[in-house]
């Protein structure tokens, strides 16, 4: 997703060593979207040597929200 700027923005942050000048119409890139499925997870998990505690999803499973453990 990008959002676009509807005014020139000053952007100050602790990460950043300046201050992010961002002039209108610039767009802004904000998310990335991806699709996996339990599969995927449990792999993520496994290779990251997590373990899956609670796996939250809505009533058409079209969105999926993960709590992972160390």
């Amino acid at each position: 997703m990008h959002l676009v700027a509807i005014r020139d923005m000053i952007v100050k942050s602790p990460f950043f060593e300046r201050d992010l000048e961002i002039p209108k119409g610039q767009t802004i890139h904000t998310e990335n979207s991806h699709k996996f499925t339990s599969y995927h997870i449990d792999e993520f998990a496994s290779v990251s040597e997590l373990s899956v505690r609670a796996v939250y999803t809505d009533s058409n499973r079209w969105f999926t929200l993960v709590d992972y453990i160390k």
